[in-house]
């Protein structure tokens, strides 16, 4: 008898059943759920430190113009709405307060702002809708703000724009006469 020429078979272990297919979908979505907020709270916390090292940053510029310049310098911050946070530096007359001739800038240059100023936690001195803060000549404070300034120091609070106030805040701290800085998160935000 000769052998007949059947096709093979099929087998049941040449694929994925629906069934299977779903299980990991759904193994999928439960760890993307899992992953997610701690990725947000991740970017978030990113976020609140980039804003607070750049602030830091613009005021000791601010505060080394005036030392070189032997003159009166301002670092300045204001919220531009979606824009997010900007800053201005600039050199004053002796009565001028703040930045009323600045050039405003992004906070944080090209990359997109999500932070933005807490106005109920920021008490650092405020002028023209922006928060400042001024050196004299010797990089101090100048008198008006030194005789201004209080126990705890002036502050600048940030948080993430858009999201509820829960906690979650970065802030730098103008403390002693000489314009020290210094900077704290959360609780150390609020008094």
């Amino acid at each position: 008898m000769m052998p007949t020429n059947r096709p093979p078979h099929p087998t049941s272990d040449q694929g994925f059943t629906l069934l299977e297919l779903l299980v990991v979908m759904a193994f999928a979505g439960i760890l993307a759920a899992i992953a997610a907020p701690t990725w947000s709270g991740f970017v978030n916390s990113q976020a609140l430190g980039t804003t607070q090292d750049t602030a830091s940053q613009i005021k000791r510029q601010a505060q080394a113009r005036a030392r070189q310049t032997k003159g009166i310098w301002s670092a300045c911050f204001r919220n531009n709405g979606n824009a997010g946070v900007e800053y201005a530096v600039q050199q004053n007359t002796a009565s001028e307060k703040g930045c009323p001739r600045g050039t405003w800038k992004p906070l944080l240059g090209e990359q997109t702002d999500r932070t933005e100023i807490v106005a109920g936690e920021s008490n650092l001195w405020a002028t023209g809708g922006h928060y400042y803060v001024q050196y004299d000549g010797n990089g101090w404070l100048t008198r008006d703000l030194r005789a201004d300034l209080e126990a705890d120091g002036r502050r600048l609070t940030f948080q993430i724009r858009g999201l509820p106030a829960n906690g979650n805040y970065s802030c730098v701290y103008t403390k002693t006469l000489l314009g020290a800085l210094q900077v704290g998160r959360d609780d150390a935000c609020v008094p």
